[in-house]
């Protein structure tokens, strides 16, 4: 389920700051993925340290989008709870249809979301699942203390979990290019610098481009490290003892 038109275009409109308008988005992600469409617990504290903004900013998103009628904050057992009215009707709506949608279409739909929320252009299916992939909410603070597994955090892993997915392919071509820097303590060295350090973190189109500059800084200092040659046997003198 998409964003409704007339919520996205909302957005555009009220938040002219790129950073409300990630936080705005955001939000309603969450609120389309929740278990219940258009209601999530709002913990406004918890989200700013997840998202590495202040809380005050995602506050001021939520009470304009109060003030349009588009949420509303409304009090849980154990947390406020916002509410998006028109995303429960929409999700009602787009349950009672889903068995007569055509999935192969829905399916090309999102890819080309997805491929111009990337930036990318003229690419099909298998270039978009293979280089990035989005982190559930929930899970992103857990998977980011795991360390390096295939994958580099990227500028909008806070807002949306966006990663840069290291392939096969990119790894051989990298260890071509750089043969003598230990490519595993390269990667992993990469990703606790962009664990730590978020302004750093490149986009998922520029993250290629990244990577390659950060070997050239730092690959010195990381020389795969040689086997020990066996020893010539024909060169080893024998003493036999009498």
């Amino acid at each position: 389920m998409r964003i409704p038109d007339e919520i996205a275009s909302l957005i555009r409109d009220q938040f002219p700051a790129f950073d409300q308008r990630a936080v705005a988005r955001e939000l309603v992600d969450l609120m389309l993925m929740a278990k219940t469409p258009g209601e999530i617990p709002f913990q406004s504290q918890e989200l700013s340290r997840s998202w590495g903004v202040d809380e005050a900013l995602i506050w001021d998103v939520v009470n304009a989008l109060t003030v349009k009628g588009v949420v509303e904050v409304g009090q849980g057992v154990v947390s406020n709870v916002l509410i998006c009215v028109g995303l429960k009707s929409s999700a009602s709506a787009v349950k009672k249809r889903s068995k007569r949608l055509d999935m192969d279409s829905v399916k090309k739909k999102a890819i080309q979301a997805r491929a111009a929320d990337l930036k990318l252009k003229d690419v099909g299916p298998a270039a978009i699942t293979e280089i990035s992939r989005r982190i559930p909410f929930e899970e992103r603070n857990i998977e980011l203390d795991m360390g390096f597994q295939g994958w580099l955090p990227t500028a909008l892993y806070g807002l949306d979990g966006a990663i840069f997915i290291i392939t096969p392919d990119q790894r051989q071509q990298l260890e071509l290019e750089h043969p003598t820097v230990d490519m595993q303590a390269a990667f992993a060295l990469m990703y606790d610098d962009l664990r730590s350090e978020r302004q750093s973190r490149p986009t998922v189109p520029n993250a290629p481009y990244w990577i390659r500059e950060w070997i050239k800084k730092h690959g010195a200092n990381l020389a795969r490290q040689q086997d020990d040659e066996a020893p010539n046997l024909e060169d080893m003198v024998i003493e036999a003892e009498y």
